[in-house]
């Protein structure tokens, strides 16, 4: 699998969740998908993330798969808005819903990036915990280390339900997205988290793919979020 340099999309961190859709949306094979985030800072949480509520039940998009704000628990002032789109045509016609330059101040928006996802992956429903790794990989290593991830992620649906993996490149995000491929492992709960680390530590399959991984960057650096998902119905 090739990537042309440009094509980059995360969590999370790219913190992809779920649509508020009777159905939950399809797998997004590789190659597909869009993702935006707007990051944002606040010091009254409640108020937030009822304005956010409030904007995003206002507009409309027949092309958006699923909708949100993720809530972090481990940082009490961070959140972000995400909606999810088949592609990258959609996303940026899309845009048009943007929030105003007064309401993104309000919010204190942080920075902007939109994601493109590296490996087939589902939207997470409900609450979820995540650990997210930021990794610095060149872009010789790019299919090398996505082929490792995806071997990763099989391994941890194996070994804990409900467990995923989403790799992600950011396209756009200015010095804080820049060259950088976006990991994040995603897990039901707090418990299932510490039992993949503890088995990470015990040699577990997951830790040789993890490793190589590891092995075809030249950084990394990584936050666990305990991110509530609040997904928001289309209009």
């Amino acid at each position: 699998m090739k990537f042309v340099i440009g094509l980059v999309a995360g969590a999370s961190a790219l913190c992809l969740a779920s649509s508020a859709f009777a159905a939950p949306p399809p797998s997004i094979p590789p190659g597909d998908g869009a993702v935006t985030n707007y990051f944002f800072k606040s010091d009254n949480r409640a108020v937030a993330v009822a304005a956010l509520t409030s904007f995003m039940k206002s507009v409309s998009s027949t092309t958006a798969t699923g909708r949100g704000i993720c809530v972090s628990r481990t940082h009490a002032t961070d959140f972000f808005v995400y909606a999810a789109f088949p592609n990258f045509e959609d996303l940026l016609t899309a845009q048009r819903d943007n929030p105003s330059a007064d309401i993104l101040a309000l919010w204190k928006l942080q920075y902007r990036a939109e994601f493109k996802p590296l490996m087939a992956f589902k939207i997470p429903s409900g609450k979820t915990v995540e650990h997210s790794f930021r990794f610095s990989v060149s872009t010789k290593n790019t299919d090398a280390f996505v082929q490792a991830a995806s071997k990763l992620n099989s391994q941890l649906a194996t070994e804990i339900k409900g467990a995923s993996l989403i790799v992600a490149m950011p396209i756009g995000g200015g010095t804080n997205e820049a060259n950088v491929l976006h990991v994040r492992l995603i897990f039901p709960d707090n418990k299932s988290l510490g039992m993949s680390i503890d088995n990470f530590f015990k040699g577990s399959n997951g830790a040789t793919s993890f490793k190589e991984m590891w092995s075809l960057s030249t950084g990394m650096s990584s936050t666990i979020e305990d991110c509530e998902q609040i997904p928001i119905a289309q209009k």
